[in-house]
């Protein structure tokens, strides 16, 4: 099952990364831009158009400060991410069995669910901590996955159906 569609998500963080840089820039632009003339086209009674200019650019910054401490690191963090995945950079796990579901971490404000999987490579048994991105995906205990990841993250998984007497 493909739990993220590459090209498409890719497609999706590329134009919202642009729209954003694009609509943050002219709103910028625009406000600094009426800011300046509404102070050059007063008339001699400047006081209240500096009342509202300095009203104005206190919300301006605000908005501005919000925005890049909440909204943009979003934005860029999945830019970022799916900026260099295709099918050639997976990692591809043949067998790993799922433990169990750990606490969700944040990375960038961005929430990642933390499952455990267990893993044999010659006579040692290793685990290892692999994350979930934007999927409500239900893994079965002690059931045996074939996985396919980007740096950690799950992006495609398939159940492995073992024979039984």
């Amino acid at each position: 099952m493909e739990l993220i569609n590459i090209n498409s998500f890719k497609k999706k963080a590329k134009k919202r990364y642009i729209l954003h840089l694009i609509f943050v820039s002219l709103f910028l632009t625009l406000a600094v831009t009426g800011l300046i003339l509404s102070l050059l086209l007063s008339n001699l009674e400047y006081m209240p158009n500096m009342i509202i200019n300095i009203v104005s650019s206190v919300l301006v910054a605000l908005i501005a400060i919000f925005y890049f401490f909440n909204i943009f690191p979003l934005i860029r963090h999945y830019y970022r991410f799916f900026k260099n995945m295709n099918e050639v950079t997976l990692e591809r796990h043949r067998r790993r069995v799922f433990e169990e579901e750990l606490p969700s971490k944040n990375i960038n404000l961005v929430k990642y669910r933390v499952v455990l999987f267990s893993y044999s490579e010659g006579e040692k048994e290793y685990r290892e901590n692999l994350y979930v991105l934007d999927n409500e995906v239900e893994f079965k205990k002690d059931q045996p996955y074939k996985i396919a990841t980007y740096h950690n993250v799950i992006i495609k998984c398939e159940e492995i159906l073992d024979a039984k007497d």
